[in-house]
């Protein structure tokens, strides 16, 4: 089928259609499953997905959708000034906490390797990319956010910690795709942390059991005005006790 009518019915395909036909299907063409009871090898050449194909997975993964709206109201800070917990306004495909919006995709097959860069887009940014009326044009907008990185695939060498034992046999072989998810986790704990802090939750040092550095100008305030001082062990930022209401 020609690839500008696939574009067009990937428009109208059904929600529960693709929510409930979803299925890891490993074994492609070209690929060899080595030994056991399902040894097999394919007697077809590797065959990578196609130009829209890929575009489509990246706007999954890392596109951008628009405006969020982010958070519409929070019990800490000034009431009249809302929730500033957004790092960015700029909405994704995917979901992240906060809507701090850090992450990207790095992408790598048998074209090259490449990093996307749709982070900090414009709210508007996609607008040019929905508005494409033909695939060499959808294709080419999307490309513009990819910076090549290497002409050549990404080596991983074929063994464990790097490769899973299970995926020895398909994983980066000729013809797939590789995904891989980044996460700027600067901007994701400096925001988490100021999250907690304005609650009053305290990062904890539980090895020398005292707080994390001085913290005296970003807690204090909050602590004075709160019933009890809560504590948040660094080693885990989700766990806290309720404390005396001095950081002493």
């Amino acid at each position: 089928m020609d690839d500008q009518v696939l574009l067009e019915e990937l428009g109208q395909f059904p929600l529960l259609d693709a929510m409930f036909g979803r299925r890891s299907r490993r074994f492609g063409v070209g690929m060899t499953i080595p030994d056991g009871p399902l040894a097999y090898s394919s007697t077809q050449p590797p065959l990578p997905l196609t130009d829209l194909e890929r575009t489509v997975l990246v706007l999954c993964g890392a596109g951008v959708s628009g405006w969020h709206l982010g958070m519409e109201h929070t019990a800490n800070g000034d009431p009249d000034r809302g929730c500033n917990y957004p790092v960015r306004l700029t909405g994704r495909v995917a979901a992240s906490a906060a809507g701090i919006e850090t992450s990207e995709l790095i992408v790598s097959d048998d074209s090259g390797t490449f990093i996307t860069r749709f982070r900090d887009l414009d709210p508007t940014g996609g607008r040019a990319i929905r508005a494409a009326s033909d695939l060499e044009t959808f294709v080419a907008r999307v490309g513009e956010h990819c910076l090549r990185l290497s002409d050549y695939r990404v080596e991983l060498p074929a063994a464990a910690p790097h490769i899973s034992a299970h995926n020895l046999w398909n994983a980066n072989r000729p013809g797939t795709t590789l995904f891989i998810p980044i996460i700027d986790m600067t901007q994701q704990v400096l925001d988490f942390l100021a999250i907690y802090l304005a609650g009053g939750i305290i990062p904890w040092d539980p090895l020398r059991d005292r707080p994390c550095g001085d913290l005296d100008r970003f807690v204090l305030p909050v602590c004075w005005t709160s019933a009890s001082e809560c504590r948040s062990p660094i080693s885990s930022s989700t766990c806290w006790r309720p404390e005396r209401s001095s950081l002493a």
